[in-house]
């Protein structure tokens, strides 16, 4: 019983340890303004990755981030981020892979929207796996994502962010 106890009280300290360690948030990361997407409308996606360096078959986390510079609300549907946002990895030659997941074809799910208020951002972890099909070599990642202002649709493109595949 006491040794029971003694494991529980161990692992609550380690899983809240673990817990305090990790930022509770994305803002966190110091995105610079050289590493943020084109301007839209007052509003900028950026990326950062885990790791630049991946292998085929491998798993790493992308940070997204929307920014909202703008004067007006803005709004994004985001439901699953690994579909909603769409990852792209480009070499030179011109071959374009999509590496995010397709979309849910359950058209009764909603989406629910996501609303970023003026001098506000959001962020997202996205898990993001390199897949067979990709070829090893020098890419550019890209990410884009949909927004509505007013009513009206606008496309943001992130940064680039130079990647090698193994």
């Amino acid at each position: 019983m006491k040794t029971k106890l003694f494991s529980f009280v161990l692992m609550l300290f380690l899983f809240v340890g673990i817990c305090k360690g990790q930022p509770n948030n994305l803002q966190s990361l110091d995105v610079e303004a050289t590493n943020v997407g084109a301007n839209t409308k007052g509003v900028r996606l950026s990326v950062e990755i885990t790791n630049s360096v991946m292998a085929v078959d491998s798993t790493v986390n992308l940070f997204v981030q929307i920014t909202n510079a703008s004067t007006n609300l803005i709004a994004t549907g985001v439901s699953d981020p690994g579909a909603d946002f769409k990852i792209y990895l480009n070499n030179k030659v011109g071959k374009i892979y999509k590496i995010s997941r397709e979309p849910s074809k359950n058209f009764y799910a909603p989406i629910p929207q996501i609303f970023i208020y003026p001098g506000k951002s959001h962020e997202w972890s996205i898990p993001v796996t390199v897949g067979q099909q990709v070829k090893p070599g020098v890419y550019e990642l890209k990410v884009t994502k949909s927004f509505s202002e007013n009513g009206n649709y606008f496309e943001l493109v992130s940064n680039l962010l130079k990647v090698q595949i193994k």
